[in-house]
């Protein structure tokens, strides 16, 4: 058996939270609802937990706030008749191919943990498992439609 203590976030005064408390953020670690405002590691609301997470999300918001202020000062610092020193450089997107890549280790072991508490009839766990994972991806995997239904109604039956 292992027992997990329940994670509740900050509650920081002035930042939206969701129920538990942690900060509310979109896909670019903008906090929801305010301008210039960014949020990345547990604190947030994004369900998995991880280092790794941390640092993508953080990524995501540097690549908002200097690709928004970077380019207008490269460009007003120029000499006249020169490209600004970042032109030959494509701006760093990444595109929804290396976004779906990115999550497949946190897709994986969300995947692992729904089907370790599934087997250990924890219905509730293995269902808030795949809710994760439609948060990563939008869907769930081939076969896990079943495994919802199946997994729903052993937990309410």
């Amino acid at each position: 058996m292992v027992a997990l203590p329940q994670l509740e976030g900050p509650r920081l005064p002035g930042l939206p939270a969701d129920g538990l408390g942690f900060i509310q953020i979109d896909e670019h670690a903008r906090v929801v609802g305010l301008d210039d405002v960014y949020a990345a590691g547990d604190a947030t609301d994004f369900p998995i937990k991880q280092g790794g997470i941390a640092t993508q999300q953080a990524d995501a918001a540097v690549e908002m706030i200097a690709g928004r202020h970077l380019e207008p000062y490269l460009t007003a610092t120029a000499r006249p008749g020169e490209p600004s020193p970042s032109a030959d450089r494509p701006m760093c997107r990444s595109s929804p191919r290396e976004l779906h890549a990115s999550h497949h280790e946190a897709r994986e072991l969300a995947l692992s943990f729904a089907l370790a508490d599934a087997n250990h009839e924890d219905h509730h766990s293995a269902l808030r498992w795949l809710e994760v994972v439609e948060r990563l991806d939008g869907v769930l995997p081939p076969g896990y439609l079943e495994k919802r239904t199946e997994w729903r109604d052993r937990a309410h039956g």
